[in-house]
């Protein structure tokens, strides 16, 4: 079962790739192209910050979108790129944080196994990956945020960091919180605990950490401060209500961690107990045994309060699904890690636990059991479908740009009418045009192929 675990896992994660060359821009992408080709790119940076969003960074990265450079054909490498991102991140955190514990397959396969959970029990994968305007926003400083954790756990082991490597740590703050608030409230709180953990185990301050922290602090107060912000939060009733932010907050955390929990991610959790039981050893090794209980609980708790206060403010509501995938992320690698601290900490009570009701804790009824719930139940089953519809859903939507571009080149503010997309993959479908030519989304599409309108039929 060892032996096949690592490439089923891998198996689990082929359609996701072979999907992104069937991917295809929509929404926010038109309109972020519309921007640059309207303004100029750099004129377009200040158009987005004082009008809707302050996220510098994020604005920058969209307007050098593909589709703002007439180069729709080149869109499937985004999603290529960030899905092959995303893995080398973990596999690298997952490698510094068990290397004295584990070899480099058994590192990788605890790292696909990461990634399989988090792509097959995200919200909607499609915003994650396949649409450029939210994988920018959230996945791009996801893969940040998890490569600066590995260093983070290097600096923690030996106290220093490479030049190299406390440059990255000293930029990757300013890049990460000009992509969006709730990242920018969990990267602030993150490396505020980061250097209260330092200093308890170093008893000494790290000038880098410092000169970091008050980057982070300028880009988020450049986040904080923009005029665009006021635009954005004015379309929400319930915006800017602290109290009701709060209590709403509490009650999103405690849905969503009940939410959050899927049938493989308890049998792997199950399987993950079973292997600290019989790895003692190995378990000491890595850095679960040197972390105060306080840290990853702590983190936890406010992982959870970040991801939903955020929108609550903002929005006066839960936040888009999209955050939810980054929430899950975080949800995800602190559930192992507070389980394996608990784990570690209280062995005895596992034990015997596993000597009461040894049939829930057998490797050889487990392992099977999860590999079939993480197939069955999550989306992975929707990326083996869509490999059918992925096909005929990107003739569909090429045979309307081919349209929609004949059409101006014709007559310049045509009005075009389309049928609605019959072939809608659940993995890279993000949203239609609707049957309202004055929708935001279809006058994104309008402008930029330069139409008078378009829309779909009833």
């Amino acid at each position: 079962m060892k032996r096949i675990l690592l490439p089923v896992l891998v198996l689990s994660l082929v359609p996701y790739f072979i999907l992104a060359f069937f991917s295809y821009p929509s929404t926010d992408d038109f309109a972020y192209a519309n921007y640059v080709l309207d303004h100029g790119l750099w004129a377009a940076q200040g158009h987005v910050y004082t009008s809707w969003s302050g996220r510098y960074l994020a604005t920058f990265l969209l307007s050098l979108n593909p589709v703002a450079q007439k180069w729709i054909w080149g869109f499937p490498l985004i999603p290529l790129v960030l899905l092959g991102g995303f893995w080398a991140s973990l596999v690298y955190f997952c490698r510094k944080w068990t290397v004295n514990s584990l070899d480099k397959t058994r590192s990788l396969t605890v790292a696909t196994l990461l990634f399989s959970l988090t792509i097959s029990f995200m919200q909607i994968p499609v915003q994650a990956f396949y649409w450029l305007a939210g994988s920018v926003t959230y996945t791009f400083p996801l893969i940040l945020t998890t490569l600066a954790a590995g260093l983070m756990v290097d600096l923690f082991r030996h106290g220093d960091l490479t030049k190299r490597q406390w440059l990255f740590v000293v930029l990757v703050g300013p890049i990460v919180v000009g992509c969006n608030e709730t990242i920018m409230l969990q990267w602030m709180t993150g490396i505020l605990i980061f250097q209260l953990f330092f200093f308890l185990q170093h008893r000494r301050l790290s000038r880098h950490l410092i000169l970091g922290t008050l980057l982070s602090a300028v880009g988020s107060a450049v986040v904080f401060l923009a005029p665009g912000n006021s635009v954005r939060t004015s379309h929400f009733e319930d915006a800017h209500r602290p109290f009701y932010a709060l209590y709403r907050t509490v009650g999103a955390s405690i849905e969503h961690f009940v939410q959050f929990l899927s049938p493989a991610l308890i049998l792997f959790s199950l399987l993950a107990i079973v292997w600290c039981l019989d790895n003692k050893d190995r378990l000491t090794k890595t850095l679960v045994a040197q972390v105060p209980t306080w840290i990853p609980r702590t983190l936890f708790a406010l992982m959870l309060f970040s991801a939903f206060f955020p929108a609550m403010w903002a929005m006066g509501g839960n936040p888009p699904k999209r955050v939810d995938n980054t929430t899950y992320y975080w949800y995800l690698l602190f559930w192992f890690l507070n389980l394996i601290h608990w784990v570690h900490a209280k062995p005895e009570k596992f034990e015997r636990l596993r000597s009461r009701w040894p049939n829930l804790f057998a490797p050889r009824v487990l392992l099977p059991l999860a590999l079939v719930s993480l197939f069955l139940v999550g989306n992975h089953r929707h990326a083996f479908t869509d490999l059918a519809k992925a096909s005929k859903f990107s003739s569909e939507w090429k045979e309307r740009q081919v349209k929609s571009e004949q059409a101006a080149l014709a007559n310049k503010g045509s009005s075009l009418v389309f049928s609605p997309l019959k072939n809608k993959p659940k993995i890279i479908f993000n949203e239609d045009l609707t049957p309202n030519p004055e929708e935001w989304h279809n006058m994104a599409w309008a402008q930029y192929f330069d139409l008078g309108s378009v829309r779909i039929t009833q």
